[in-house]
């Protein structure tokens, strides 16, 4: 054989084996602890809820802050004279915006949105969280479901083998033949439909954690034991961010959001200074006061605003304090104790009951 065509050989060889390595890979056992982490560091969410925090901020400023003074400046040149021209007059002029007795209010509304934005922004991450935990069980759930049915279409594929085998003796129908070869379709077609829900799903834990899931397999998430209801209901009650907790802090906030609404009614007083030089050498000092008009009628539209979001967080804070906010929480226990005990008996039942099955089935 000529010495290229070895070499020709060789490489095909070598390509193919490469390719075979390649394809024949392991995939990467991934946890929900690292999706979660590489999720905090490069997903867009987390800078979305930073932005929101930031425009919290900015507002908190500006209430903290008094309004800006303002320095004014002009020249005043004669345009119309009876004899000789007059000189030209220069003035500077200093103002300051005052809000009477608001700045106490603004301060108590500005700690307030503080201690409301830095619960609202954790209680955004914690909920980023469970999200990506939710269709991380999601996606591992359709990944043993496709194993399964893999398996399933294997063992169909043997039977259907086998039948045909033995179609010759007349021991086997042509209608037995045609089941088996039914099942084996409908198998195939259950794991193209869970196929497809693997990729949307993946796709949706992609845009949330930009984690690369390309030949991924999730480990098995652990299942969290649940408390009991008294100890769940200790746990609402004086969690931080439990909804009473954040409620309380949102309804103090909305009253003096009212408050300060009703204040800044006032009219903002003006005061200002100046002075002004002619060309002659002649000095003036003045001062002065402005008052937007008009007095009265203002911000009502503001105050209306307000009055209606303290009435909306007052009355969910009501119900999340009486009877039928614990009733709603024993009924929300209830449930998630029924789907624990249902993932637990697919955990140590249904599963490997399947799977003896599946491996003994002849």
């Amino acid at each position: 054989m000529p010495s290229f065509q070895l070499k020709y050989c060789t490489f095909i060889f070598a390509s193919f084996l490469s390719l075979h390595t390649a394809v024949a890979a392991p995939p990467v056992v991934v946890t929900l602890e690292e999706v979660q982490q590489f999720a905090l560091t490069n997903s867009p969410k987390i800078s979305q809820i930073d932005a929101t925090l930031a425009r919290t901020l900015k507002q908190i400023l500006s209430l903290r802050q008094w309004d800006n003074p303002t320095l004014n400046a002009h020249l005043s040149r004669p345009e119309i004279y009876d004899g000789t021209r007059p000189k030209n007059e220069y003035e500077v002029s200093l103002s300051q915006p005052i809000r009477l007795r608001s700045q106490g209010i603004r301060t108590k509304v500005s700690e307030l949105l503080n201690k409301t934005s830095n619960r609202e922004a954790q209680l955004q991450v914690q909920s980023f969280l469970q999200h990506i935990a939710l269709i991380y069980y999601r996606l591992w759930t359709l990944q043993q479901e496709s194993i399964h049915l893999a398996t399933q279409k294997a063992h169909g594929l043997r039977i259907q083998k086998t039948l045909a085998q033995n179609s010759s003796s007349g021991r086997i129908t042509l209608a037995q033949q045609k089941m088996a070869e039914a099942n084996v379709a409908t198998t195939t077609a259950a794991l193209f439909d869970v196929e497809h829900q693997i990729a949307k799903v993946s796709a949706k834990l992609t845009r949330l954690s930009l984690f690369p899931l390309e030949n991924s397999k999730l480990s098995q998430p652990a299942l969290p034991q649940l408390p009991s209801f008294e100890a769940f209901e200790a746990q609402v009650f004086s969690n931080p961010q439990s909804l009473p907790a954040r409620y309380a802090v949102q309804k103090a906030l909305a009253d003096q959001q009212v408050r300060l609404a009703r204040q800044n009614s006032a009219p903002t007083i003006t005061p200002h200074v100046s002075y002004s030089q002619n060309e002659e050498g002649d000095s003036f000092v003045g001062f002065g006061i402005s008052l937007p008009l008009p007095f009265f009628e203002r911000n009502q539209g503001e105050i209306l605003k307000r009055k209606k979001e303290l009435k909306a967080k007052q009355e969910f804070l009501s119900y999340v304090r009486s009877d039928s906010f614990l009733r709603e929480l024993r009924y929300l226990h209830e449930a998630a104790t029924k789907k624990h005990k249902q993932a637990r008996t697919y955990e140590t039942r249904v599963v490997p009951a399947l799977q003896v099955a599946v491996e003994n089935a002849e």
